[in-house]
This record gives structure tokens, C-alpha cells and sequence, in this order.
């Protein structure tokens, strides 16, 4: 029972930041579109990204109910997507912003799209130098500042599957040119995208061997631990403590 309540206090206030973060948004918007110069724009574009990449951090880090998240999904696609075109797709090169693209299917199409109309020059500068420096940052990551779950190398490395998605989506894999819309990435760009797929994937599988390593040495340390308790962990009494108490605490249309 405590740890239920425990779960609907957590999202509560997951749910009451997601909201704050959206209306911060939509009121950078607001804003911005009253602008006039392209001075005054060129200032207020910062702020206007940043509130855009805060929501989408949030998105990537919470389980969003689904019905919220899509909603959001919506409103971002249909009303707001061409003010955020620079900003939706400078977003692509953090990899702690990946997972809210996949779990924002209409604003990750408008960002494949918004992607094959710009310069090669300017997705290089995006997604080969800003995200390749990004995912570089990684690299020297270490197990001995984990926690016994893998603890943040864990999580960078789903950071890392998740920028392999999201660029292998940009490519248009899988798809047949007529379900582009249109729009299709250039060669050159799509080469720049299986590069940071090569690179994402490539210190991924790094970043997973360390864990295991880790895990094989925990395990020779402690003969009596049978279990690798990061790998093994049965989360699905937690999973369904957290779906019963999801149902309780959301309203669904809170970021709406």
C-alpha cells in the first residue's frame, strides 16, 4: 500500500511538471509569434527552444500516459511545428532527447521531414559534429560511480539505442518512397545519419560490455550471490503497482 502511494505522489508530480512545462511552451510561443524584427527573434529563439527541449527531457525521462503524450503529440505537430522546426531538429543532437521523439510519432515525422529540406551542410553541423560530440561525452563513462542497477551507464546506453532509432526513422527505413510525404532525405544526408548510427550503436554495445564486466566481477567478489540483481530484477509486481496507481493519479488530458 506505501508503495503504491508512493508511486501516485511520484506521478502526480510528473504530471503537475509536464503540465507547467507545456504551458511554458505554449506561452514562449505566444510570445514569440508577436515579435515583429528579426532582431528581437534571433533573441527570443534561445528561450524559445529551451522551453521546447525542457518538455521533451521530461517526455524522454517519465512514462507519459499515453493518451496525454499523443496529445501532446498532436498539438506540437499540427499547431506549433513550423515556429519549432530549428528547434525540434537542433533537439536531435542531445541523445537525453531521443526516447521523447519515439514517443512523439507525428512531431518525429515533421522533424524527417523539416530534416530533408535543409542544407547537407547544416545537418552535418548537426547531427555529425553537435550530436557526434555529444555521444563522444560518453565514451569515457565508468561502472565505478554505478549503482548496483547500472545506474546512469545504464541509462546512457538506451540514450545511445534510442539515437540509433530515431536516426535510422530519419533515413525513411523500412518505408517506400511514396509514404515519405514527399520529402526524402538526400544521400549525402542519409550517409551523415547511418553515421551516427554506426557511431550511437558501436558505444552502445561498448557502454553494455562494461555493465556485463561489472556484473561478472560483482559476481566472483560474492560466490553467494546467485543473481545479477541489475540484469535479473523482477520489476512486475512494481510494473503493475504503477499501472494501478497510473489509472488513479492522471488525468489524462493534463497537459492538454
Amino acid at each position: 500500500i506505501h508503495s503504491k502511494r508512493k508511486i501516485i505522489i511520484q506521478m502526480k508530480n510528473v504530471d503537475e511538471e509536464g503540465s507547467v512545462l507545456m504551458t511554458e511552451l505554449r506561452d514562449q510561443i505566444t510570445s514569440y509569434s508577436k515579435l515583429n524584427s528579426k532582431e528581437t527573434q534571433a533573441t527570443a529563439k534561445p528561450i524559445l527552444y529551451a522551453a521546447l527541449h525542457a518538455l521533451l527531457r521530461h517526455i524522454s525521462i517519465h512514462d507519459i500516459p499515453e493518451t496525454t503524450r499523443l496529445g501532446v503529440d498532436e498539438e506540437i505537430s499540427s499547431k506549433h511545428a513550423t515556429v519549432l522546426k530549428w528547434g525540434l531538429l537542433r533537439g536531435l543532437q542531445y541523445t537525453d532527447l531521443a526516447r521523447s521523439y519515439l514517443g512523439l510519432p507525428r512531431t518525429l515525422e515533421k522533424t524527417r521531414i523539416f530534416l530533408s529540406l535543409i542544407s547537407v551542410g547544416k545537418t552535418n553541423e548537426i547531427l555529425q559534429k553537435e550530436l557526434g560530440k555529444n555521444i563522444d561525452t560518453l565514451k569515457n563513462l565508468s561502472v565505478d560511480d554505478d549503482d548496483d542497477d547500472g545506474g546512469s551507464i545504464g541509462k546512457k546506453a538506451d540514450e545511445l539505442k534510442y539515437v540509433a532509432e530515431v536516426m535510422t526513422f530519419m533515413t525513411g527505413h523500412g518505408r517506400f518512397k511514396k509514404d515519405l510525404n514527399g520529402s526524402d532525405l538526400s544521400k549525402d544526408a542519409k550517409k551523415i545519419c547511418r553515421t551516427a548510427i554506426n557511431k550511437a550503436e558501436k558505444l552502445e554495445k561498448e557502454l553494455r560490455e562494461k555493465m556485463l564486466e561489472k556484473a561478472k566481477e560483482q559476481k566472483s567478489a560474492d560466490p553467494k550471490k546467485t543473481k545479477e540483481v541489475w540484469m535479473e530484477k523482477d520489476v512486475r509486481v512494481e510494473d503493475r503497482e504503477r499501472e494501478e496507481a497510473r489509472k488513479e493519479a492522471y488525468s489524462l488530458s493534463q497537459y492538454l
